[in-house]
């Protein structure tokens, strides 16, 4: 399993370099320097694309009309969900003025906020070009975001007298991984059923994610992370 998860990992590295190179010329340099200094860091571990490649194989299978293509289809999805998740890294970092992420600067601290805004912005249409196949994939990437802002928002406020649910909060800030699996199942054609089948196992996934993040913000040893704790 481990020995296809790093195929799965290396095949959305190399499509992401080739997405950015095709789009390189209508971006501005400092931009697109930050897009790839994000996208392009060798920790990151892309297992939100790669269980969009999983889902996608595993309810695609035994169906052979266009294959190749909807595979081609299913790794540029998948890239977007990598594009939107780095987007939202550079936000939250912005947020919580980090200034390490994956083991080196922060994009901000390495751009400056202006450019870290602007490549987060272009990330997230890089996305959007992604996902903008069908509606399907549109309205749960669009549903995704407003979870995310949603759990965000509940971060920023959590001391300013709101009711903080923990319960909730992972929840919304785990959408992120719903999205990717059921990205993965839209592309393979699944129905209503596998559909929600892929929510639920992802929501149980990102929740049991979000818990470890959270432990770990609160115990870790930030040399070890690559990231500061005590942040959320």
């Amino acid at each position: 399993m481990l020995q296809k998860l790093s195929a799965l990992q290396e095949k959305v590295r190399v499509r992401i370099k080739e997405i950015l190179h095709e789009r390189k010329v209508l971006h501005g340099r400092r931009t697109m320097e930050a897009m790839q200094y994000m996208v392009e860091n060798p920790k990151a571990h892309l297992w939100r694309p790669s269980l969009t490649l999983l889902v996608f194989e595993a309810l695609s299978r035994g169906t052979h009309d266009c294959q190749e293509e909807r595979s081609a289809a299913a790794l540029n999805v998948a890239c977007g969900v990598e594009f939107l998740h780095t987007a939202t890294l550079v936000v939250d970092d912005v947020f919580d003025k980090s200034h390490l992420r994956r083991g080196r600067p922060s994009c901000h601290t390495q751009f400056g906020n202006d450019v870290a805004q602007l490549a987060a912005v272009q990330l997230q249409n890089l996305s959007v070009l992604c996902f903008a196949q069908s509606m399907d994939l549109v309205l749960a990437q669009c549903t995704s975001i407003e979870a995310m802002v949603s759990g965000e928002e509940l971060d920023i406020t959590k001391n300013e007298g709101s009711t903080f649910d923990l319960y909730q909060k992972n929840n919304l800030k785990s959408q992120m991984i719903v999205l990717a699996a059921e990205a993965g199942a839209i592309i393979a054609g699944a129905d209503g059923k596998n559909r929600r089948i892929a929510r639920e196992y992802a929501t149980a996934l990102g929740f049991a994610y979000q818990c470890q993040a959270d432990l770990y913000d609160a115990t870790g040893d930030a040399a070890l992370l690559g990231q500061p704790t005590g942040q959320d």
